[in-house]
């Protein structure tokens, strides 16, 4: 599947496989899914946040508006596995 991927100091368009495996390599961990009012859906590293990885301004300005502008909490959309 094309995909962007969000660093922190980049933004790309790439493929990655659909299988979980390929998932969790492309974040580096355990995935979360994050639906979008879109339709889309952002992937992210589940635990980024206790495994202190550097905060991605883009990538959660993307999640607050997409959550703002449907008015959905934090909660709704997301996935774990």
């Amino acid at each position: 599947m094309r995909a962007l991927r969000i660093m922190l100091n980049s933004i790309a368009m790439v493929d990655v496989d659909s299988d979980l495996s390929a998932l969790r390599e492309a974040v580096g961990g355990e995935i979360e899914t994050v639906g979008l009012r879109d339709g889309g859906v952002m992937i992210v590293n589940r635990d980024g946040m206790q495994q202190q990885y550097p905060h991605n301004d883009t990538a959660s300005c993307i999640k607050r508006a997409s959550h703002l502008r449907n008015g959905a909490d934090r909660r709704r959309g997301r996935r774990r596995f």
